[in-house]
């Protein structure tokens, strides 16, 4: 997935602070092994995602200097993997959590139409019911790459995450036509 070395060369273009953050990627091994402990497959780039980065080092930080493009947490894929233990895999069991804050899901239910779609849960935002956000896991990417290329994204002198939202959701719309999420903005 070339997504994520072109949106890791723009943080570095930017001095992006979130960079001392990012934990080394996992191997592909040790990311099927992961998710065969939960039952779930997964997909393509979703392997890709892990080994290029294993999530963020979140402990002590507050979540505002490790935010990349939405307002959520990278986890690292073993604290993924006890989310869905602990949470979704119980209301949602083909969903996988990617981001967690505002909760970013993956399906990976490789017989919906939705299968690889990135989805936000967050009851505190009234979305009580997983609504599709972005395409795939790809076009996320490209979606925070294009908005920190344009500045809609960027990071104030204290290192914390900002973004124009009305360009945000705009560009997000645009580049995710098949979601819904945008669309209702």
């Amino acid at each position: 997935m070339n997504e994520t070395k072109e949106l890791e060369q723009e943080l570095g273009n930017i001095n992006a602070p979130v960079l001392k953050y990012f934990n080394p990627g996992l191997s592909e091994q040790e990311v099927n092994h992961l998710f065969r402990e939960i039952n779930l497959q997964p997909s393509e780039e979703l392997i890709q995602f892990y080994t290029w980065r294993n999530g963020l080092q979140f402990e002590n930080v507050p979540s505002g200097k490790l935010s990349f493009g939405l307002n959520g947490v990278f986890f690292p894929l073993q604290n993924s993997v006890e989310m869905y233990r602990n949470f979704t895999g119980e209301q949602f069991p083909l969903f996988f959590p990617i981001f967690w804050d505002d909760t970013f899901l993956i399906d990976l239910d490789a017989q919906s139409p939705d299968y690889r779609k990135i989805f936000i849960y967050s009851p505190d935002l009234l979305i009580t019911e997983p609504q599709s956000c972005y395409d795939s896991l790809p076009t996320m990417i490209r979606t925070f790459l294009t908005c920190f290329q344009k500045g809609i994204f960027s990071y104030d002198r204290e290192g914390f995450f900002q973004e124009q939202f009305e360009l945000t959701a705009e560009t997000s719309k645009n580049l995710n036509p098949l979601s819904t999420y945008w669309k209702e903005l």
